[in-house]
């Protein structure tokens, strides 16, 4: 069965390094993995008027940038990974990043989200970026790996569930989570 495996992308390392930890971690599976880059300029107040214009230069410019990216993006992905099981499909969204994700969500629906911890717009010292932070606060439809920043692939040996008990999971939720498991042979501990 094939899965399909959303990665939103900031095109920075960190994101860089998700994908290549996602496509280690799935090496023996069919799968479709779908990166994704979202654009949008936030503005407040009157400064949004100006969304308004379909013709604004940042609209023209981060579209370009976008499809770009994900052109380089794939076209990399496409020369370091020959695996005949995996395809790559770029998608370029111009809205907010949680926006993108559950727009794209409601028509493929995804097996698994894939992030990076934190983008290139998060230099504090903080563990999780804002993006990051506020798919896992609103997404609830799909189990979600975070892939720290510089990691280097190596076969999990643990996985923890994290829950409160106030939520319902899925059993959808919990064959993805053993399955992972069952890739690479790791344990599954509940953290409440």
């Amino acid at each position: 069965m094939e899965s399909s495996i959303l990665i939103p992308t900031d095109f920075s390392k960190n994101s860089w390094n998700a994908m290549l930890y996602a496509i280690k971690l799935f090496e023996d599976r069919m799968c479709s993995f779908y990166i994704l880059h979202a654009y949008a300029k936030e503005t407040y107040g009157l400064d949004s008027i100006s969304l308004l214009d379909p013709d604004e230069a940042f609209n023209k410019t981060s579209e370009n940038n976008s499809k770009k990216g994900l052109r380089e993006t794939i076209a990399r992905l496409d020369s370091l990974n020959k695996n005949t099981k995996h395809s790559f499909y770029a998608v370029s969204e111009s809205m907010s990043l949680l926006s993108a994700v559950k727009n794209l969500n409601k028509k493929i629906q995804f097996d698994l989200l894939v992030l990076g911890a934190k983008g290139s717009a998060n230099k504090n010292e903080a563990a999780y970026g804002q993006h990051t932070l506020e798919i896992l606060k609103n997404v609830k439809e799909n189990p979600i790996l975070i892939v720290p920043g510089n990691v280097d692939f190596n076969q999990p040996k643990e996985i923890v569930l994290t829950t409160n008990f106030n939520t319902n999971i899925k059993k959808s939720e919990i064959e993805y989570l053993v399955t992972i498991a069952k890739l690479s042979n790791a344990s599954i501990q509940v953290l409440s």
